[in-house]
């Protein structure tokens, strides 16, 4: 499962089919750096529930922003993870994360790529999860519903907890 997961990260993370273009020059991003948005998201997989709240950051964006928006930036953020145990009971973990992103955003989709470190805290004992800094990456892809909602699936991979789920997010630009 963890190395189909990796498997659709790396294929997500090198192409961008659905905003493809037949060249790409570097001379078309500009240094722009500048706040891109706040956003409130929840999903839910089969064996996780995430509750989670980012702001993004931009620091090199395109020129031409008429079709779609490529930026690369910062993301800083919480997430609270509730992981199934056998018994039925979730144990919460939260995650403080600091990363480098990557967005791709048309008329309909976004998708963010992003990587870098988190603190994790467990709230239980119970838990097989420790207090720890750990490495995480994932990629959220959105469909947008009006210009600030829409859906959302949702990929998290670290050397902590990870999760993937569906669910829907509200965002503020």
């Amino acid at each position: 499962m963890k190395k189909t997961l990796f498997a659709l990260f790396i294929i997500i993370t090198f192409s961008a089919s659905s905003f493809s273009q037949d060249k790409v020059v570097l001379a078309d991003f500009e240094f722009n750096p500048q706040f891109r948005s706040v956003q409130l998201d929840g999903s839910f997989g089969i064996w996780s529930k995430k509750i989670g709240g980012a702001l993004d950051y931009d620091i090199f964006s395109n020129r031409n922003k008429k079709q779609s928006w490529l930026s690369v930036g910062f993301r800083t953020g919480a997430d609270v993870i509730w992981l199934s145990e056998i018994s039925g009971d979730y144990s919460p973990v939260t995650h403080v994360n600091l990363y480098t992103r990557s967005s791709i955003e048309g008329q309909i989709l976004r998708i963010d790529i992003y990587g870098g470190g988190a603190y994790q805290f467990i709230s239980k004992e119970s838990t097989k999860a420790k207090n720890e800094l750990i490495f995480k990456g994932g990629l959220d892809f959105k469909v947008k519903l009006t210009p600030y909602t829409g859906l959302l699936l949702n990929l998290g991979l670290s050397t902590g907890e990870s999760y993937f789920g569906l669910g829907i997010y509200f965002g503020f630009k």
